[in-house]
């Protein structure tokens, strides 16, 4: 069985599509991307988009229940160091190359299949080391990801090719849905980024997007980002609506109990978790004039839960280069928060330039 096989995938939790779509003429699972724009000596990449970790299937009574936007039970941290494996395995095993070489070439020759070698030698050898970057110090699980920390280690480490600053992936936490994410004021657990595209942008780091912070100063901050379609995204995602609560499949509310639940939640949650009528920011704090979902703060200390995932942002360190030092106020090394929000809208700044957008 191949790898990409549905039966293989499903094993992490990806969801296979049903139907087939010209917008999916290969039927990859949901939340896989062809990107066409040929990296050079490479041709068309294989990636995600936020449904890979934002859609769940849930099964109530037999019946098969759809949720768009809601947190995937998805186990990346295991698909890619299966899949780092995997590459290994076809590279190192003669056999195993020979048969990889006979499906993805139309003529294979000895000629073409030392091209390919010498194509997958980078590849394997890029993965690798991807993949030991990646890989968290406790198994993830289903439905939870450090994303965070592999953001900063690829800009950081990979992005610098600074080696020191790569620090160990150890906060998982559950994706969060995507319900209402055009009108949150933030979406990620912790608010490091309000700016939509810099908020995609920051998303699509952290699942393979490439970015360069050394090497000739005109190639700083180049990147694969593709703006316009990160744009496309989030207008998608304005589709997205909470499941409602069908009384035919989940059977009826009690409303005493859910009576009680009401005032415990004022009493013990509201201060954290805005819940309709929505709390609103002020129009006058936006440069056009929006309004926003307010998000909830509370001093982590004090909520008493897990600290590990926000200590993981506020508490490291990162060392900047020639590329990223002037950004980050010429200094040598800066809190990773400070690094991530400056990196990133250099990054989103320069591929917005490029496209001549305000």
């Amino acid at each position: 069985m191949l790898f990409s096989d549905h039966a293989n995938l499903k094993r992490y939790g990806f969801i296979e599509a049903e139907n087939s779509n010209p917008l999916n003429p290969y039927g990859l699972p949901i939340g896989f991307a062809v990107d066409t724009h040929s990296i050079p000596g490479r041709g068309p990449s294989l990636g995600f988009t936020c449904a890979a970790c934002h859609t769940s299937n849930v099964t109530v009574k037999g019946k098969v229940i759809r949720g768009d936007g809601a947190p995937a039970n998805l186990d990346f941290d295991t698909f890619y160091a299966e899949l780092a494996a995997v590459v290994a395995h076809t590279y190192f095993d003669e056999d195993a190359f020979k048969r990889f070489a006979n499906r993805v070439l139309p003529d294979p020759t000895p000629l073409t299949i030392g091209e390919l070698r010498l194509q997958f030698t980078e590849f394997q050898a890029m993965m690798a080391g991807e993949a030991v970057m990646r890989r968290p110090v406790f198994p993830s699980g289903f439905g939870r990801v450090d994303a965070l920390t592999q953001i900063i280690n690829t800009l950081s480490v990979l992005g610098q090719k600074e080696p020191t600053n790569l620090r160990a992936v150890k906060a998982p936490v559950s994706y969060p849905h995507l319900w209402l994410t055009p009108q949150l004021e933030f979406v990620q657990w912790d608010p490091v980024a309000a700016n939509p595209i810099a908020r995609n942008a920051g998303e699509a780091l952290g699942v393979f997007v490439t970015v360069k912070l050394h090497g000739p100063k005109e190639e700083w901050y180049d990147s694969s980002l593709l703006i316009n379609e990160l744009y496309a995204l989030e207008q998608w995602v304005k589709d997205l609506k909470p499941p409602p609560w069908e009384t035919n499949i989940f059977g009826a509310f009690d409303q005493a109990l859910a009576a009680t639940g009401e005032a415990l939640y004022k009493d013990n949650c509201v201060i954290c978790h805005n819940a309709p009528p929505y709390q609103r920011t002020d129009p006058a704090e936006n440069p056009c004039g929006k309004t926003f979902i307010k998000i909830g703060r509370t001093n982590y200390k004090e909520v008493g839960t897990d600290p590990l995932y926000i200590e993981a942002l506020l508490q490291r360190l990162v060392r900047t280069n020639e590329a990223t030092v002037e950004i980050n106020e010429g200094k040598s090394v800066v809190p990773a928060l400070l690094f991530f929000k400056n990196t990133v809208g250099a990054v989103v700044i320069k591929a917005m330039d490029e496209l001549k957008l305000s």
